[in-house]
């Protein structure tokens, strides 16, 4: 890896979860705890592409790269 993952939690948005819409909380929480696309849209009743927008958004407002660095800040922030 370039940096290491905890670097990369560091350098995440300092607004941290509060910069998401609650229904991007629910989705980041469910994707850190290791669901995948297909599982978060049947849970929430949305269909996989909305659960992949979602997430590019919640990647660019946390400024994270990867699921693994997703999980790190919700761990870090007790969302998981």
């Amino acid at each position: 890896f370039p940096e290491n993952l905890t670097q990369a939690a560091a350098r995440a948005e300092p607004n941290g979860l509060r910069a998401l819409s609650a229904r991007e909380r629910e989705i980041a929480r469910l994707a850190a705890q290791g669901h995948r696309n297909k599982q978060i849209a049947h849970r929430l009743a949305l269909r996989e592409g909305t659960v992949k927008i979602h997430l590019y958004h919640i990647y660019s407002k946390l400024q994270v790269r990867s699921r693994t660095e997703l999980a790190l800040i919700a761990q870090r922030e007790r969302l998981i």
